[in-house]
């Protein structure tokens, strides 16, 4: 062999070498680098669970505030629908109670043949000027007046 022989033989082994180097390096890059790949990937898995529990979370809660409203409306809903039974039945009341008056108020009028004769529409109550007077005697007595006038007319 020659010594150019050699020296392509030298040159080829170290360019083999100088490969094997390389693609060792290059196995090594890339097994980092999905090293880190899958961390990352990991990392941002973890990120959106995190945010999706936290999304469901807030939707659990916006159901159970919903649910909340739902049964406080249906509740006055069934509180509407009775008020109108309600209302009937304190009517009914009244016009009992008016009724059982109007009946107390025949019982204590004198029976027919002994009333007064009506006086026509319009006409004065002769007795009106006095029970005036009596009504007027029952009130308490007027403060004087700021300007020193005396109230009762003169």
């Amino acid at each position: 062999m020659s010594s150019a022989d050699d020296l392509a033989a030298s040159i080829e082994a170290r360019v083999r070498a100088l490969l094997a180097a390389a693609e060792g390096v290059a196995r090594e890059v890339h097994r980092r680098a999905e090293e880190e790949a899958a961390a990352h990937l990991t990392a941002r898995r973890a990120e959106i669970d995190d945010f999706a529990r936290a999304q469901l979370d807030r939707i659990a809660e916006l159901g159970d505030r919903l649910l909340a409203h739902a049964e406080a409306l249906d509740e006055q809903a069934e509180r509407a629908t009775a008020l109108p039974g309600a209302i009937d039945e304190v009517v009914d009341a009244l016009a009992a109670a008016a009724e059982a008056i109007a009946a107390e108020a025949r019982a204590s009028l004198p029976p027919r043949g002994r009333r007064e004769p009506l006086r026509p529409a319009g006409a004065p109550d002769p007795s009106a000027p006095q029970q005036v007077r009596e009504a007027a005697a029952l009130l308490p007595p007027r403060p004087p007046h700021a300007g020193g006038a005396s109230a009762t007319p003169t």
